[in-house]
């Protein structure tokens, strides 16, 4: 990851991208089986939880990164 700062920037992008793709298929899901716009909210609903799990790993990643480099730098000698 050599620039981290543009891949929480792109995060707010992609958060949109997923929620209209689930907006999408959710209204697709209501035409074929008449659910009265229960896909559209399932879909939001399990769109919005798999970008957060997305996140999550992300941002434990880029600790564990932060966490390397500390150690190393204590490690070097000065």
């Amino acid at each position: 990851m050599k620039s981290k700062g543009l891949i929480f920037t792109g995060m707010g992008f992609e958060l949109v991208g997923v929620v209209l793709a689930g907006l999408y298929i959710g209204q697709k899901l209501d035409e074929i089986y008449g659910w009265g716009g229960l896909g559209v909210a399932g879909m939001i609903f399990l769109s919005t939880g798999g970008w957060i799990y997305h996140l999550i790993i992300l941002l434990k990643r880029f600790m564990d990164e932060q966490q390397e480099q500390q150690q190393q730098q204590q490690k070097e000698p000065q």
